[in-house]
């Protein structure tokens, strides 16, 4: 998503773009373009129907979540996770929690959350990391750059 992009109309329509550029068949399509009626409820429904359509196993991935400050495209984002298409995986990186209702995802065991901590190397995967590529620092040096890395 593109940098403060508060307007939930061009959120969705650049998810529904990327969701048409996906679908080959699809590609005809006249590519989504802003209204001065947009009704969010009804834009979701839409790329809901368009990933539905998609043959095969499908995963939608929105990074920069965290990007765009429209409550009402978040809100709307919790609408499309919850009623997601069954052969179609969503993909979220967003580099803080944003308000979505995930609750229900969580119960059903049907979300995986991967935050930072899970990502972190631990010293010894520094140093393993640092050895394979050849490059060469004390045990001082090594822990310092793990310390700043924050793994």
């Amino acid at each position: 998503m593109h940098r403060d992009q508060q307007d939930a109309q061009q959120f969705w329509l650049a998810v529904l773009g990327a969701v048409r550029d996906a679908n080959a068949a699809g590609s005809s399509a006249q590519p989504p373009v802003a209204t001065p009626a947009f009704d969010g409820r009804a834009m979701v429904d839409r790329v809901i129907r368009e990933l539905a359509d998609l043959g095969d196993r499908t995963f939608l991935v929105i990074d920069d979540l965290h990007e765009p400050a429209s409550p009402e495209a978040i809100t709307q984002l919790g609408r499309l996770l919850a009623n997601l298409p069954p052969r179609v995986h969503a993909i979220l990186a967003a580099r803080r929690d944003l308000p979505l209702q995930l609750h229900r995802l969580r119960l059903a065991g049907e979300l995986t959350e991967i935050r930072s901590a899970d990502l972190r190397f631990t010293l010894r995967e520094t140093r393993e990391l640092l050895g394979r590529s050849g490059v060469s620092l004390s045990d001082a040096g090594a822990a310092l750059l793990h310390q700043r890395t924050e793994g």
